[in-house]
């Protein structure tokens, strides 16, 4: 959970409760495999410049899991070099983009404010084709939940409109919304919760 002044907390999803609970709702999905758990104190060791052996065996799982058609991301996001060259339609196939490193900005933020866990899991993931726009820019959406329902729906890059939409876009926002109604149906059964919703 993130808390930042004058803002709402936000809580962050690991890849690997997001996958079971995927994989039980029956959405399509991206397949993720663990390949390194990393403690917070060998990632700080890294920013450092005095990396501990946990930190050098970490770099050695990443280097030795490489292969081509797939990208690395932490445990609750994508480093930030391959949001910003996904967001503006660059190639993705440059090692330097799909690689994690313990100078992206992201992973600073992680471990600076409330990251609440002793590790930080490193997963690797296939890349595959996002649905885009005519200007070339992914269509990613965030669906907002709160008390298990669904609150809203978002574009998630500022920067292009599906403003008006196409019959195209109501669809891919109409599947939104029934994906994550099949993803919330599905937590029940995968932590503790009597179904009760507050109002």
């Amino acid at each position: 959970m993130a808390e930042n002044s004058g803002y709402q907390s936000m809580y962050l999803s690991s890849l690997g409760d997001w996958l079971d609970a995927v994989r039980k709702s029956g959405v399509p999905y991206c397949e993720g495999e663990k390949i390194s758990e990393p403690t917070v104190e060998d990632l700080m060791s890294a920013m450092d410049m005095n990396p501990t052996e946990g930190a050098i065996q970490t770099q050695r799982d990443i280097y030795n899991s490489e292969e081509v058609g797939y990208m690395w991301r932490w445990d609750v996001c994508a480093p930030e070099k391959w949001k910003n060259a996904r967001g503006l339609n660059k190639d993705l196939s440059h090692e330097d983009i799909w690689r994690v490193s313990v100078d992206d900005p992201r992973l600073i933020d992680i471990l600076h404010t409330a990251w609440p866990s002793k590790t930080l899991p490193v997963w690797k993931r296939p890349i595959i084709a996002a649905m885009k726009t005519e200007d070339g820019y992914p269509i990613e959406l965030r669906v907002f939940v709160e008390d298990f329902r669904v609150v809203g729906i978002s574009n998630y890059y500022p920067q292009t409109s599906l403003y008006p939409p196409t019959d195209f876009v109501k669809r891919v926002v109409m599947d939104a919304y029934i994906y994550a109604n099949n993803i919330i149906e599905a937590l029940p059964d995968l932590f503790e919760w009597d179904g009760e919703v507050s109002d």
